[in-house]
């Protein structure tokens, strides 16, 4: 490697220490360390002890039983009974479930930690061949800001991390068959963080189409189990889960995009507007203005479809290459976090843009300056200090008693990642669509 390519390891290096060190320690913090994966862990053993995971009741009465409850103060307890993980995530969770406690977080975290470092380091190896510097500062300041996920136990370590290293196996060609099994078990955790990166094989055609459909068919297999398992300790998980995921996306939830219930709830702890955990989807900028799930919802399904349709076309009419491949989802991943629920703990799917955000720099012109500016502000306002610190200076804004152009400005200042990913996706995709649209023109 290049004097450059060194120094750029050592500061992916030195950044993933920080983030084993601090993430781990807040992992092992009392009462609240884990909390995350707890809520996994528990709805695995009600499973498999034949309780109803999807029953706030039952799984409350399960932590009592335990001896549990004690350890977490009321507002903490009343989340981990509300459970809003599909059933597929189960038979992952469920190996765990059947260790002690202690014993099941530290190889989840362990475990978490390998994938999302792997991902990233995957990631680095691609961009550091164009532009070093670029990808060890960039990866480096995403992984030094990312402790929440290990000092909660979040999924969403181990889904984005399955996602880049899928993705690297695919667009690489190595390890294809280990690529399957990682994007299949990323889909069964959380659809919805790798949904648009699997379409993008499937619609791209050639062999990755075959990938794509193997991978369809073991989330199938996965899928039929987990149903089956879940239906036979609890016929009536569907519409309980319709109701959790209700009481999560309502005033007031963990997961409301929208200002009337306020940030502070039977869910949340934090007193500011911006905190680490945001949802960072377009509802939460839509709702400023009128917070009602029946407008920002279909709002935003409508905004964003155009974009996503044109990027679904590129795609089918585009030549294959590893570059526009990385393109093609740096464009998609932008949106992907835009459209539905996501926390800011998912935002770490952003490491799929520096690879072409390295091509661009490499490039050289307004491009590569605007898609380096771009990228490194994404990075940097989804990172957990730089959100916490805008929470503690921002505080919480009154935007019932704020008019509407008012309420321009304060989005910027209180709401700002999801202006940013915006930004990245409108940018990333007309990128995307210039060149999939030379390349078809050149083949034809």
């Amino acid at each position: 490697m290049s004097k450059r390519q060194w120094t750029s390891l050592v500061i992916v290096a030195v950044s993933a220490a920080i983030l084993l060190v601090w993430g781990l320690s807040i992992s092992r913090s009392k009462p609240l360390g884990g909390l995350d994966f707890r809520a996994l862990y528990e709805g695995a053993a009600c499973l498999i002890h034949h309780h109803d995971p999807f029953n706030p009741a039952e799984v409350k009465a399960y932590y009592i039983a335990t001896g549990d409850a004690r350890l977490y103060p009321g507002w903490a307890l009343y989340t981990l009974t509300l459970l809003n993980y599909p059933p597929t995530i189960y038979p992952f969770t469920a190996l765990f479930a059947m260790l002690p406690w202690e014993t099941a977080r530290t190889l989840w975290i362990g475990l978490t930690a390998v994938c999302l470092l792997g991902g990233a380091l995957l990631m680095w190896s691609k961009a550091a061949k164009e532009a070093p510097l670029v990808a060890g500062c960039l990866i480096g300041f995403l992984l030094a800001n990312s402790e929440i996920i290990l000092g909660g136990g979040n999924a969403a370590g181990l889904v984005v991390g399955f996602c880049l290293i899928s993705v690297w196996c695919w667009v690489e060609e190595r390890g294809e068959w280990f690529g399957v099994l990682c994007l299949a078990v990323s889909l069964a955790m959380k659809p919805h963080d790798g949904g648009f990166i699997w379409l993008y094989f499937l619609l791209v055609g050639m062999k990755y189409r075959t990938r794509a459909i193997q991978t369809l068919a073991m989330d199938v297999a996965i899928a039929v189990f987990s149903v089956a398992w879940v239906w036979l300790v609890a016929a009536h998980w569907y519409p309980e889960l319709r109701q959790v995921m209700a009481i999560y996306s309502g005033h007031g939830g963990a997961n409301d995009p929208g200002i009337i219930g306020g940030p502070k709830s039977a869910f949340r702890s934090s007193s500011t507007d911006v905190y680490p955990g945001m949802v960072c989807n377009m509802q939460s900028i839509v709702a400023v203005f009128w917070d009602e799930p029946r407008f920002y919802n279909p709002f935003t399904y409508v905004f964003c479809a155009p974009f996503v349709v044109i990027w679904a076309f590129a795609t089918v009419r585009s030549v294959f290459s590893k570059e526009r491949a990385y393109l093609a989802l740096a464009a998609i991943v932008p949106f992907t976090l835009l459209i539905t629920y996501h926390r800011t703990t998912d935002t770490k799917l952003l490491l799929l843009t520096v690879p072409a955000c390295a091509m661009l720099w490499v490039r050289g012109g307004v491009a590569g300056r605007l898609g380096l500016a771009l990228t490194a502000l994404g990075i940097v306002i989804t990172g957990d200090i730089s959100l916490t610190v805008m929470g503690i200076l921002g505080g919480h804004p009154d935007w019932i008693h704020t008019g509407f152009l008012e309420k321009i400005p304060k989005v910027l200042i209180y709401r700002p990642v999801p202006i940013v990913l915006m930004a990245m996706g409108f940018f990333y995709l007309y990128v995307y669509a210039s060149s999939s649209k030379s390349s078809y023109e050149a083949s034809s």
